[in-house]
């Protein structure tokens, strides 16, 4: 795969020896294309990259030169994706792209979320038609022109043509075409394909980012810092907003190498059981339907029910109070004042406790000294039916940063 994100980096405009140098923006690598005539449009000199050939054509010679950059194939590029690490598709797009002069034939322009294919009927009207396969086509729009909403997949794109059937085209968030960063996410559980795009404005110098995501199942809240908002999506594509520095708002998003699912195993189900004191007082069945909320989003209501805490009184505002605790109490803050911490340095705890908010019901707490203990223990109730079973206690110690490494022994 050749995955490069590259700027123009410098153009030297010049009858004999001139040239165009690209800067990769994720190793800092520059890429320089071969020497020659380029001072007038039509001028084109090749670039070699990872023994791949593309042709760079001089748009404009104004002072501000412009260029494309093509390769041998039928199709034309929009916005060039590459994919990550974790199988997320990443592209730049740009507002109002200009990416056909008069086209005259059907012409495929790839988006990262598929194809859209332009078939001109005259010279100012076209047929708009889609494909996220790009090879399955439906048609769109027939002998249209001007600005028409196009989506492919989860994302929605504004097709502009013009007289001389000139195209252009922009990503729509909402009704607003956007500058910015698109994520497309993996195939989920439902065989749906959603995106997380992060929007960029600028005014009075000041940069603001924002997040959308498409996923019909999504959720946005404040954090324990409000200066941070979270979003989260039904994948389990988790990002942050920062805005701290009233003048650069900064995003962070974390997407995750599966989809993420919550297995909650609390209620009626005799094949898992967990006994206190040879008394049988849990059962565990999976639950499918989202039930995960932050600590501040718990009600009143939700207490009245079995709770799983995830995180330890440093982080998670109800396990510091099912422990007496002032949220955030660290434990290294706990040991420097002799306050009783109910996680031992190092390890991680998954304890079975009396709900304080509520008669007959339970807390199951899972938290760790540091978040790679915390990691490690959701990693073991997750195997409970192999780990746990056999362990007749409340409250168990667990050691370690993962699964495969964790030992466990009753406390």
């Amino acid at each position: 795969k050749y995955t490069h994100i590259v700027q123009v980096y410098d153009i030297k405009l010049s009858d004999t020896n001139g040239y165009v140098q690209f800067k990769d923006l994720i190793t800092g690598e520059t890429y320089k294309t071969e020497e020659g005539r380029f001072s007038q449009p039509e001028n084109t000199l090749d670039l070699i990259v990872d023994g791949k050939t593309y042709t760079v054509t001089l748009v404009e010679d104004t002072t501000t030169p412009k260029i494309n950059v093509t390769y041998n194939d039928d199709k034309i590029v929009v916005y060039p994706a590459i994919e990550l690490n974790n199988g997320e598709t990443l592209a730049i797009v740009e507002r109002d792209l200009q990416i056909g002069d008069d086209i005259a034939a059907s012409t495929v322009y790839v988006v990262p979320t598929g194809c859209i294919r332009i078939t001109p009927n005259t010279t100012s009207s076209a047929t708009i038609e889609y494909a996220t396969d790009c090879q399955n086509y439906k048609v769109a729009y027939n002998n249209v022109s001007g600005d028409k909403e196009v989506t492919v997949g989860s994302v929605t794109y504004m097709v502009n043509i013009a007289s001389g059937v000139d195209v252009s085209i922009s990503v729509l968030v909402g009704s607003d075409e956007i500058t910015g960063v698109l994520l497309v996410e993996e195939k989920d559980d439902t065989n749906t394909q959603n995106a997380v795009i992060v929007t960029v404005t600028a005014e009075d110098k000041n940069i603001n980012y924002d997040i959308a995501m498409t996923a019909s199942k999504n959720w946005i809240a404040g954090t324990s810092d409000d200066d941070v908002i979270a979003y989260l999506d039904y994948y389990g594509t988790y990002a942050e907003k920062d805005i701290s520095d009233s003048k650069h708002s900064l995003v962070t998003v974390w997407y995750p190498d599966k989809q993420v699912f919550a297995m909650v195993a609390i209620g009626e189900n005799p094949q898992w059981t967990v006994t206190i004191a040879g008394k049988e007082v849990l059962q565990y069945i999976p639950i499918t339907q989202a039930v995960a909320l932050l600590d501040t989003e718990v009600t009143s209501l939700h207490k009245q029910s079995n709770l799983i805490l995830v995180g330890g009184p440093a982080v998670n505002r109800l396990t510091a109070d099912v422990y007496g605790l002032t949220y955030p109490t660290y434990g290294a803050q706990a040991l420097a004042q002799g306050i009783e911490y109910p996680i031992p340095e190092g390890k991680a705890i998954i304890e079975v406790l009396d709900s304080p908010y509520a008669d007959g019901k339970v807390v199951v707490v899972v938290a760790g000294w540091e978040a790679g203990n915390t990691r490690a223990a959701t990693s073991v109730l997750q195997r409970y039916e192999t780990l746990l079973a056999d362990i007749d206690v409340s409250k168990v110690i667990v050691e370690g940063t993962s699964r495969e490494t964790a030992t466990i022994t009753p406390a």
